[in-house]
């Protein structure tokens, strides 16, 4: 590259002919070197402005491409685990269509999901392993052991999966819940909250670190008050228990509530923001016990809604006065049940017809049935 000097240069090397020569010509590469930064200098402060300028205007573009901000509408979609087809289906809550099917272990049953690292949890009752799936590209991650048959799982702090299991296949009651490190998939502990008197059936984590769990009591020990439980997992000790049991237990969002539903005439709801967790509710059961009977949720509207596969119908109760405010008669046999993000949509899965329903929570009516995979059990909401 050449470069131009200053003719203020050339009297000095004509005039001064009789300087050392060494010393004019380091005078001469200094204001060669002075002269070639100040040039780059000026192309370097032009070649920024142009970049900003082109920053500017792609930021402009964006902005003008964007939606304000209460237009932006999140993504949400419903996993449904087919236990009898060893796959998930992707549901996008959108357009209620299936978008995506994926391959898992034998026989997923629970499934639980992380916020954080965006991963759901899926429990292979037969293949006796857990597989993750990264949501945001709905493809499996991998597959680890979970130490025995996987039946429940919830996740605490981020990056501990709890597992409830079936350790023995033989003894019913050997049900220990199993602590996961996320990070590593490996068992950093275990909590041994079942006995020969009382086994565990599901369990719910708060955000406070306490864990409630449900089951049922064993022969003969119906006069030891062993189910359900709150644990402290921060404690590391069992906390107090709470009068009868059930199949299930459901947490509600605002983690107020827990139903505890499968008993054989009633369902229960328990106030666990009070003090001795205070059962508050009895729902009557019109069906008795069915391992297939959930519920959900609707803090918004104030609902708790609750599956009855014995009658093929669906409870809606006011979780205010729990009194029953209308039963829907479905025609077909209801097994899990999720209230959209939006709370205006019941999907209900109907295993023995490979479908999800969608219920309409305004007009009370089907809108909508969606074929899956077969016998489609435990579902799962993400917003993303």
């Amino acid at each position: 590259m050449e470069f131009g000097f200053p003719n203020s240069i050339n009297p000095l090397i004509l005039t001064n002919r009789n300087e050392d020569p060494d010393r004019v010509f380091a005078m001469v590469k200094q204001v060669q070197l002075d002269f070639m930064k100040a040039t780059l200098s000026k192309k370097m402060l032009s070649i920024c402005l142009v970049l900003l300028c082109q920053i500017f205007l792609t930021c402009e573009r964006k902005n003008q491409m964007m939606p304000p901000n209460d237009e932006i509408k999140a993504s949400s979609k419903l996993y449904v685990a087919n236990s009898g087809s060893n796959t998930i289906s992707v549901i996008d809550a959108d357009s209620d269509e299936v978008i995506q099917t994926i391959v898992v272990g034998q026989q997923p049953s629970a499934m639980t999901f992380s916020s954080p690292r965006k991963q759901l949890y899926i429990s292979n009752f037969l293949s006796k392993n857990i597989s993750s799936v990264d949501v945001l590209t709905d493809m499996k991650i991998d597959d680890f052991e979970a130490g025995g048959v996987p039946l429940k799982m919830d996740i605490y702090l981020q990056n501990r999966l709890l597992v409830l299991i079936q350790r023995d296949t033989i003894n019913y009651w050997d049900r220990p819940i199993i602590v996961m490190d996320l990070d590593t998939k490996a068992k950093i502990d275990t909590l041994e909250l079942s006995n020969p008197c009382a086994y565990l059936n599901a369990f719910a984590i708060v955000s406070d670190g306490k864990l409630f769990g449900t089951g049922f009591h064993g022969p003969f020990c119906d006069f030891i008050p062993t189910t359900p439980l709150i644990y402290g997992l921060t404690e590391r000790r069992i906390l107090g228990y709470m009068t009868l049991a059930g199949t299930e237990l459901v947490l509600s969002s605002d983690e107020k509530l827990i139903c505890i539903v499968g008993q054989l005439h009633s369902n229960f709801v328990f106030d666990i923001k009070r003090s001795r967790y205070a059962k508050v509710g009895g729902i009557p059961s019109l069906g008795g016990y069915d391992s297939l009977k959930h519920a959900a949720f609707s803090v918004a509207k104030q609902k708790i809604y609750i599956s009855e596969p014995m009658t093929r119908s669906l409870l809606i109760v006011n979780s205010s006065s729990y009194a029953i405010e209308d039963t829907i008669v479905l025609g077909f046999t209801p097994a899990s049940l999720v209230v959209s993000m939006d709370e205006r949509k019941l999907y209900i899965s109907a295993p023995n017809e490979n479908q999800v329903t969608v219920f309409d929570l305004e007009t009370k009516k089907v809108a909508k049935l969606i074929p899956v995979g077969q016998e489609p059990k435990d579902m799962v909401a993400v917003n993303l």
